[in-house]
């Protein structure tokens, strides 16, 4: 079967089995900054469907998540800002005031795409 992807709107429970995936995957100083973890969990709340996982439903397993938020970019480079700090705040506060987003930011995370072939959909196209 080929893997689906499923949106934290439409199954959060599939989030359960990955809890240690940030953990496993993200360099150590990305676990412990103040502004990410302030705005983190805001993630699964305010954008529930924009996270997703690649999920393979024959061997019930998640064998990738994806983190997206929209945001404001005015496509330039400066317009990105300066990390992941300033792009996850600036989304949220661009929500909370009711800005509208131009453009969306993905982080995968991934502990089954460092085999080759075990996530076609979107590891293979590199």
């Amino acid at each position: 079967m080929d893997p689906q992807v499923v949106r934290y709107s439409e199954r959060p429970e599939l989030w359960d089995s990955i809890s240690d995936l940030s953990e496993e995957v993200w360099p150590e100083y990305n676990l412990h900054g103040d502004i990410l973890n302030q705005y983190w969990e805001q993630l699964y709340d305010v954008f529930p469907e924009w996270q997703f996982v690649l999920y393979d439903a024959g061997d019930q397993v998640v064998l990738a998540e994806g983190n997206t938020i929209p945001l404001a970019w005015d496509g330039t480079d400066p317009g990105l800002g300066p990390g992941i700090d300033a792009t996850v705040a600036g989304a949220c506060e661009l929500r909370a005031a009711g800005g509208r987003p131009t453009a969306a930011r993905w982080r995968p995370r991934s502990r089954r795409a460092t085999r080759p072939g075990a996530c076609p959909a979107c590891c293979s196209r590199r």
